[in-house]
């Protein structure tokens, strides 16, 4: 299998904190769908933007950690045959570091998009979410709770799309 680095957009900036976690959700999701397509083309995907910001690893809000978990990602990208970058949702500044790195050392690279995702830039993180039919409204509104009641550790993992 072809070893590829995934990049996609991960932080999603937003004041509200209920709208900022369902801006979070829908790029994890997003990233992870990646993954999916990755695999279906016969590749081996590495996201070190969805390893390394779990708990208790790095801290993705603060900022040298998540230059720190960048830079880890794009040491490991060194080993890898090509880029894939997944651009539905822009081109973010870890993306454009990876951009970087692979016209650094000569990694070859490609944009890619989701079916379906075409016009989630256009419309709230929400909104993709359900057009999308990935979670419903009451599984939103129970991830906007459990993110409360667990400070923000891994709660979309208890959520089963």
């Amino acid at each position: 299998m072809k070893l590829v680095i995934v990049e996609s957009p991960f932080m999603y900036q937003d004041d509200n904190e209920d709208l900022r976690a369902i801006g979070q959700l829908r790029n994890i999701t997003y990233a992870r769908l990646a993954l999916s397509d990755c695999l279906f083309r016969g590749e081996a995907p590495y996201a070190s933007h969805l390893l390394l910001t779990q708990p208790f690893v790095l801290d993705d809000d603060d900022a040298n950690e998540r230059k720190l978990g960048i830079d880890a990602g794009l040491d490991w990208g060194d080993k890898a045959d090509a880029s894939v970058f997944y651009t539905d949702l822009g081109i973010s500044t870890g993306m454009k570091y990876g951009k970087i790195r692979a016209d650094k050392i000569k990694r070859p690279y490609e944009e890619r998009t989701i079916d379906g995702w075409e016009n989630a830039l256009d419309e709230s993180p929400k909104t993709t979410l359900l057009r999308l039919e990935l979670y419903t409204e009451q599984q939103l509104s129970q991830y906007i709770k459990m993110k409360k009641l667990f400070n923000g550790l891994d709660t979309e993992m208890l959520l089963k799309p």
